[in-house]
């Protein structure tokens, strides 16, 4: 189906000229050229010029005639044989009267001197020149009737040969009183038969050469340079016959027939692009149109949703659109000139020998063959539903050359339909499952035509939507008719959303792609619609926008809503002169539940939270979650700090009311840091921050109760952060160091063992107790690396007293909650013993009984790891929590 071209295809009716186009001035150099010639003779002296002209003269003169006859007999035969399917007046017009000229033309040659005749030398002569005359006025009668003569005249066959015949009966009187009275005819003239007629011929000249070159647009045809060029040349010979006598009479007659002949050359020129280049420009015009129209079929071809599929009268594939290759499984260029059932081989058997079986029954009957149901394909590992059609083309003579097979996908319909096969009032009100519409827009915004998809799509008969304009169709006819303009003025227009409407008179978005198309001048005439429901698109990118501002498991508003929020409650306030508090809510050893219930209970436990708070608050406040187990809640137009306490007060009953969850129930409860603006100043990333140093001190505090932000809670955030910073490098810097406390019988008063206590001096902090450090190491992680380094020292100096001094008394090592639920606790005392060599027996791991409740598995396996290897093993704060003796 795709054309074979050379170049680019012109607009329909426009057809290139593939000859430069000259312009009027390309004419003035050969006019100064010709012009130059006419002095010439006079450059020699005439008694050389006659010397040299005079032996040759007849012989030269008689070439110079018969060249003359023979180019009006070429022009003649151009003209009257012109390979046109029509007759046109112009180029019968230019026969008739090359024809005349022709006729004359011979018989002035049949007269010149030397010639055999049956008259006087005085009225050989005279018939001689009384032809020789009328040869030389047929010429510019030949260009007037080039340049006045219509050009899209049309002539009947009867007609035309009765101009022929027409001239014929001008010549013969013409010819009779040539032939019969020679003599009579000049003294009739006034004895100056000669030059009366060639000033005749001279000023019939000038007409041509003032209407070819001035009239509008006179020199855009090719054919009109060569209508001037020979006037002027005709016109220049006429002038040289009429200085024909004196000395130099054979010089100037002998120029005049070589300008005439140049003349004659010029006519059949100009004649041949009228009878002969113009009808081919014509039938190179038609071609063209012929091919933009069918670049334009193809278009419509490879843009048509259904599949199409061409065949020949011996079933071979001759062309077949990207949609067919897609239903048929077929992916390839190969299947061009195979066989239908070759290239259809993916598909099933029984289905392809039906559409084999159809197409050849089109082909042999000569009408179409519709669909009497639908196809249940197998193509490849999938079933499709296809509906098919088959028509048959014919050639010029009317016989049936080939079929034109069609096929549609409508598996997803015929799904729909299976489905609600019981209920088939339901079925018949489906919208059947179609593919894209096309609709066919002109460019004054009218309907042109439209598919079966526009009128799924919109729930009208195609001729209700034909009736309409193509802005109707949409919610905003404003915008459809800005995107028609627009392509237009610049072209293709892709992607264009759209509201239009749909069956029951609702609106659906559609992604509307616009392609414009033109006539053969190039104009644009109109546009190809293609629109494309994007509705789901639009849903699911209103869900990644709800994604972008909501949590996606409490459905509260995340992290950055909050701050948005945050802001505009803070300028409100401002303006107000109210107070607006910000609360922080952390519950408390959700990573235990976490742990210990799994992370489907911890999850609706947040929920459950996350609606608890927001039911204990007014619409207008904000309860959002910020991440992990951590809510933020705003609460706007308080009058005093108190009133923000107590609200933070009813959170936290609300939140530890035992909650139902899968698996039993939980009770939980939660620390909570606030700050009240304007009474706590600052931006929002500021009372942000506040908020988060009150919420850790509520969880230093204990946990489960509320701290308002105060000044005094930077100073010890500061004091943290110090500590923090000097703690990363203490190890590298030596400031660590353990100091022993010795444990005494208390009976013999004798030392039984030691405890490894640690103590840090750090550099401008000074010594740093404990108390302040070690919560901070833990954390920050920094305790697994102190840990294991206390471990490994202790371990170290129990050896070298054991073997300096004989102490055989074992050195106890604290152990952190952080070592023994992040670190393997077990393979860092082992480590620490073998680097030593201190036996197992003399090193005592003390651990609190809460670290070893929250993984009770966990921690019974690592302390037997432990006591396997002699590890004694001695539990801090036992009975605080509910553990046994077990």
């Amino acid at each position: 189906m795709r054309a074979e071209r050379q170049g680019p295809v012109p607009p329909h009716g426009e057809l290139p000229d593939r000859r430069p186009k000259p312009s009027g001035r390309s004419i003035i150099p050969v006019l100064a050229a010709f012009a130059l010639l006419i002095p010439f003779a006079g450059l020699l002296s005439p008694q050389l010029i006659q010397a040299i002209v005079e032996p040759v003269y007849d012989f030269i003169h008689s070439a110079v005639e018969v060249l003359y006859v023979a180019g009006a007999v070429a022009t003649f035969s151009v003209t009257w044989y012109a390979p046109r399917g029509e007759f046109r007046l112009r180029p019968t017009l230019v026969a008739c009267l090359c024809l005349i000229a022709t006729v004359v033309g011979i018989l002035h040659l049949l007269f010149e001197p030397g010639m055999p005749s049956l008259m006087s030398v005085a009225e050989r002569e005279a018939t001689s020149r009384y032809f020789g005359g009328l040869s030389h006025l047929t010429l510019p009668l030949v260009l007037l009737g080039l340049t006045l003569s219509p050009g899209r005249a049309v002539l009947s066959r009867n007609l035309r040969w009765s101009l022929l015949l027409g001239s014929l009966a001008v010549l013969i009187p013409l010819a009779w009183q040539g032939l019969a009275n020679p003599l009579v005819l000049v003294s009739d003239l006034g004895g100056k038969p000669v030059m009366v007629l060639k000033a005749l011929v001279v000023y019939f000249y000038l007409p041509v050469v003032f209407i070819a070159a001035f009239r509008p647009n006179g020199l855009e045809r090719p054919e009109a340079h060569h209508v001037v060029l020979s006037a002027l040349l005709g016109a220049l010979a006429e002038t040289y016959f009429m200085q024909s006598s004196g000395e130099v009479g054979h010089v100037s007659r002998l120029v005049a027939h070589l300008f005439g002949v140049l003349a004659m050359a010029s006519a059949f020129a100009a004649a041949y692009g009228e009878a002969v280049d113009v009808p081919h420009r014509e039938m190179e015009r038609s071609r063209t149109a012929a091919l933009l129209d069918k670049e334009r079929l193809e278009a419509v071809f490879r843009a048509i949703t259904d599949g199409i599929v061409v065949v020949d009268d011996q079933l071979r594939i001759t062309a077949i659109n990207p949609v067919a290759r897609h239903i048929a499984g077929c992916f390839g260029e190969t299947e061009m000139g195979r066989p239908l059932h070759e290239a259809f081989f993916g598909i099933d058997p029984v289905v392809r020998n039906i559409l084999v079986k159809d197409v050849e029954t089109c082909l042999r009957e000569g009408r179409p063959q519709l669909p009497q149901g639908d196809g249940v394909w197998t193509r490849g590992s999938h079933f499709v539903v296809i509906q098919h059609a088959v028509s048959p083309v014919r050639d010029a003579a009317g016989q049936v050359c080939g079929a034109v097979l069609g096929l549609r996908d409508v598996s997803e319909r015929w799904h729909m339909q299976h489905e609600l096969s019981e209920s088939a009032g339901y079925a018949r009100r489906l919208i059947e499952a179609s593919i894209d519409p096309m609709i066919v827009v002109s460019k004054s915004g009218a309907i042109t035509d439209a598919n079966v998809a526009a009128e799924n799509l919109t729930g009208q008969t195609r001729r209700t939507i034909l009736a309409g304009a193509f802005a109707d169709l949409f919610e905003a006819p404003d915008q459809a008719r800005e995107a028609l303009g627009q392509v237009f003025s610049h072209g293709l227009v892709r992607d264009r959303v759209l509201k239009m409407s749909a069956a029951g008179g609702n609106y659906i978005e559609v992604s509307c792609n616009i392609t414009p198309y033109c006539d053969g001048d190039g104009q644009v005439r109109g546009a190809f619609v293609v629109a494309r429901d994007i509705s789901e698109l639009r849903q699911a990118q209103l869900q990644l926008e709800f994604q972008a501002s909501y949590d996606a498991l409490t459905t509260l508003p995340n992290r950055r809503v909050f701050r948005d929020r945050m802001e505009h409650a803070m300028a409100m306030a401002r303006r107000d002169q109210r107070a607006v508090a910000i609360l922080l809510l952390d519950v408390d050893d959700f990573k235990d539940i976490n742990d210990s219930r799994g992370h489907a209970v911890g999850d609706e436990l947040l929920k459950s939270i996350g609606y608890r708070l927001s039911h204990c608050l007014r619409e207008a406040d904000t309860v959002a979650r910020l991440g992990g187990d951590e809510f933020g809640v705003l609460v706007e137009d308080i009058c005093q700090p108190d009133d923000a306490q107590a609200i933070a007060n009813k959170l936290l009953k609300a939140v530890e009311t035992p909650l139902q969850v899968e698996g039993g129930e939980v009770v939980v409860s939660c620390s909570i840091g606030l700050v009240v603006h304007p009474y706590d100043p600052g931006d929002a990333d500021t009372l942000m921050r506040n908020a988060d140093t009150a919420l850790y001190q509520a969880k230093a505090a204990g946990k489960g109760c509320c701290r308002q932000f105060t000044a005094d809670m930077n100073a010890a955030v500061q004091r943290r952060t110090e500590i923090a910073g000097g703690l990363r490098g203490a190890l590298g810097r030596g400031e660590l160091s353990l100091h022993y406390q010795p444990r005494l019988d208390l009976g013999s008063g004798g030392i039984v063992g030691v405890e490894a206590l640690l103590r840090w001096h750090g550099e401008g902090l000074g010594s740093v107790p404990p108390a302040e450090f070690i919560p901070v190491a833990e954390d920050t992680g920094l305790i697994l690396p102190i840990g294991a380094w206390v471990l490994g020292e202790a371990c170290r100096q129990a050896a070298q007293w054991r073997r300096t001094a004989g102490f055989e008394f074992a050195v106890a090592v604290n152990l952190s909650g952080r070592q023994f639920r992040d670190a393997d606790i077990a393979e860092t005392v082992e480590k620490a013993l073998d680097d030593s060599g201190l036996p197992a027996h003399l090193l005592e791991v003390e651990i609190t009984e809460s670290v070893l409740m929250r993984d009770a598995a966990r921690a019974a396996g690592t302390m037997a790891r432990l006591k396997e290897r002699g590890v004694r093993i001695a539990i801090d704060d036992f009975g605080t929590g509910y553990s046994s003796l077990a």
